[in-house]
C-alpha cells in the first residue's frame, strides 16, 4: 500500500509540475494560463491519490451507482480535452496574427527596398484595394474611379496578396496607381493594412476600402466620404440592405439581417452590415486600432472602433455581381462559419 500511495504521488505531482510548466514556460506567462493548468494539475493529483473522494461526491448528492466513479472521471477528462483544446485554438490564433503582422512588416520593407511607391501618387483621398487573382477585373475597376470628389483629389492603391499574381501585370498598365505586393499570400485583411500603412506614411487623410471584383460601384465614393469631409463621423461603412443587392445566397441574404440585427439593434453599434467591405475612414483614426484578422476581417473593424469609441454611420449603396470568376471567400457554409466563428471572438 506505501508504494501504491508513493506511485500516486510520484505521478500526480509530474502532472502538476507539467500542467505548471507549461502555463510559465513562455516569456510574460498570463495570470490565467497559470491558474487553468495549476487547477488541473492539483485537481489531477487530488483523484489520483484519493479516487475515493469521487465516491463520497457522489454519494452526497445522487447515492452509489455502479460504475460512477469511471464515468465521472471519463466526464471530466472529455472536459478538460475540451477547455485544451478551446486554449490552444485561441493560442493558433495568436500565431497566426503574428504571423499575418510579420509578413505585413515584411512586405513593407520589400517594398521599400524596390525604391517604394512614387509620394506623387498619393492623394488626399486613396482607395485601397486587395487583389488576388482579379486580373480580369480589376482594369474595369480602375478606369471607373473619379480623378477627385468634392474638388478633392483621389488616388488608388491596389494591394496583390502574393507573389506571382497575373494581377501585378494589369495594374502596371495604370501608372497612377500605387502597386503594393505581400511577399507570400494571407489575406485581403492583411493587404489592406498594409495599404493603409503606405497611405498614413505618406500624409493621406481618407482612406476607402473597395473590392477589386467590380461589386462596389465607384460613383457611390461621393456618399461614403460625405459624412467624414463634413467632420462628423470616423467611419463609414456602405450598407446594401439599404442601397440594393444583387444576391449570391439566400443563405447570406439572411445571414446578413440576422448579424445586422445583432450589431445594429442587441449590441448597439449603430451598424447593420457589418460584413461590407466598402467603407470610407478618417486615416488618423484608423489607425489607432490594432488590426490582426488576416482575412475575415469585416467584423473586427467595426467591433474595434465601437470600442474605441469612433464615430460611425452607414449610408446606402449597392453591392453587384461579380464582373467575372468566383469570391475568394469560399462557399457559403464555410463563410458562414468563419464570419460566425469572428463574431463570437470578438464579442
Amino acid at each position: 500500500m506505501t508504494v501504491w500511495l508513493g506511485l500516486r504521488w510520484f505521478f500526480g505531482s509530474m502532472i502538476v509540475a507539467i500542467m505548471l510548466w507549461r502555463a510559465l514556460r513562455r516569456p510574460g506567462p498570463r495570470l490565467g494560463d497559470v491558474l487553468l493548468y495549476g487547477a488541473i494539475g492539483v485537481v489531477s493529483l487530488w483523484i489520483i491519490i484519493d479516487p475515493s473522494i469521487v465516491d463520497r461526491f457522489l454519494e452526497s448528492g445522487v447515492g452509489a451507482v455502479p460504475l460512477a466513479r469511471l464515468v465521472v472521471l471519463l466526464l471530466c477528462a472529455q472536459l478538460v480535452w475540451l477547455v485544451m483544446v478551446l486554449v490552444l485554438r485561441e493560442r493558433g490564433h495568436e500565431q497566426a496574427a503574428r504571423y499575418a503582422e510579420l509578413v505585413e512588416r515584411t512586405s513593407a520593407e520589400v517594398e521599400r527596398g524596390r525604391g517604394g511607391a512614387d509620394p506623387a501618387l498619393f492623394k488626399p483621398i486613396m482607395v485601397v484595394m486587395p487583389a488576388y487573382r482579379e486580373h480580369e477585373n480589376i482594369a474595369k475597376v480602375l478606369e471607373a474611379l473619379p480623378g477627385s470628389v468634392g474638388g478633392r483629389p483621389v488616388g488608388a492603391v491596389v494591394v496583390v496578396d502574393g507573389p506571382d499574381d497575373p494581377t501585378v501585370e494589369v495594374v502596371r498598365r495604370f501608372p497612377q496607381v500605387v502597386l503594393l505586393r505581400q511577399v507570400v499570400r494571407i489575406g485581403s485583411g492583411a493587404a489592406l493594412r498594409l495599404g493603409y500603412r503606405f497611405c498614413a506614411e505618406h500624409g493621406v487623410d481618407t482612406v476607402v476600402s473597395m473590392d477589386s471584383d467590380g461589386q462596389h460601384d465607384p460613383h457611390e465614393l461621393s456618399a461614403l466620404l460625405a459624412p467624414i469631409a463634413a467632420g462628423t463621423h470616423d467611419v463609414v461603412v456602405g450598407n446594401r440592405a439599404l442601397g440594393g443587392w444583387e444576391v449570391e445566397s439566400a443563405w447570406r441574404y439572411v445571414g446578413l439581417h440576422i448579424t445586422g440585427f445583432l450589431t445594429r439593434t442587441v449590441l448597439g453599434m449603430g451598424v447593420w452590415d457589418c460584413s461590407n467591405t466598402y467603407r470610407a475612414f478618417r486615416l488618423s483614426a484608423l489607425m489607432t486600432l490594432r488590426l490582426e484578422e488576416p482575412q475575415y476581417h469585416t467584423l473586427e473593424l467595426v467591433f474595434k472602433a465601437h470600442r474605441a469609441g469612433l464615430r460611425m454611420t452607414e449610408v446606402p449603396v449597392r453591392v453587384l455581381a461579380r464582373h467575372s470568376g468566383k469570391s475568394k471567400k469560399g462557399g457559403t457554409l464555410y463563410y458562414g462559419y468563419q464570419f460566425m466563428k469572428r463574431f463570437l471572438r470578438n464579442l
